[in-house]
């Protein structure tokens, strides 16, 4: 039995695959927005505007201006998250949570709704992440972008890349929407802690600044 493709019938094929193919490794471009901030012209434009997510085989590096130009890199490395700060000259890796202490980071519950909306040209799914009782954010992600692992530690379970989500910070609201997503290459060096960075918990960073 012999069959016959049509053109469009091979074009509708070559496109499906193309849609519902996975992206697990490249780059996410955030623009970083707060809502209702009631702050001085001049201290509001120290404020970081823009965030740079690399990801790759379930490994995610966030990067971003902090407060007065301060530079913040995340490293979530099989779920170990690292921070990588350079304040006043010294450079410090430091774990959000002192394992001391023995405390991990909680696996949110995840509750899913049918709405949906596009960001960077991505349909992404509406999710609300409870951490507590009190404790809540609602995030977008699109199911499609996938290699991050739980993307800086606060996403472990959440189906796909968040491309906006909301956090309070300091009292501070702050809003994440992704502007750009490319599939690219990445270095499997954004991954490492660079030489020069002295490793402390956060009781000896706090100590650092008595």
């Amino acid at each position: 039995m012999k069959f016959k493709f049509s053109l469009p019938f091979l074009l509708l094929f070559f496109f499906s695959n193309t849609l519902f193919a996975q992206i697990n490794e490249g780059k996410i471009v955030y623009k970083i927005s707060y809502p209702g901030i009631d702050l001085p012209a001049e201290q509001k434009a120290m404020l970081p505007t823009e965030s740079t997510c690399y990801f790759a085989n379930n490994n995610s590096r966030t990067e971003s201006d902090g407060f007065m130009g301060m530079k913040m890199v995340t490293l979530c490395v099989k779920e170990e998250v690292t921070m990588l700060m350079d304040v006043m000259g010294k450079k410090i890796a430091m774990h959000p949570k002192s394992e001391i202490e023995g405390v991990k980071t909680k696996e949110p519950q995840i509750t899913y709704s049918d709405e949906v909306k596009t960001i960077a040209g991505y349909t992404c799914k509406k999710a609300v992440l409870s951490f507590d009782n009190s404790t809540k954010m609602t995030v977008w992600c699109a199911e499609e972008i996938v290699g991050g692992g739980s993307w800086g530690g606060n996403f472990k379970g959440l189906k796909g890349a968040p491309l906006e989500y909301s956090a309070d910070v300091s009292n501070m609201s702050m809003t994440m929407t992704a502007t750009k997503v490319s599939e690219e290459k990445v270095d499997k060096d954004k991954f490492k802690i660079p030489k020069g960075y002295e490793i402390m918990t956060p009781e000896q960073l706090q100590k650092q600044f008595k």
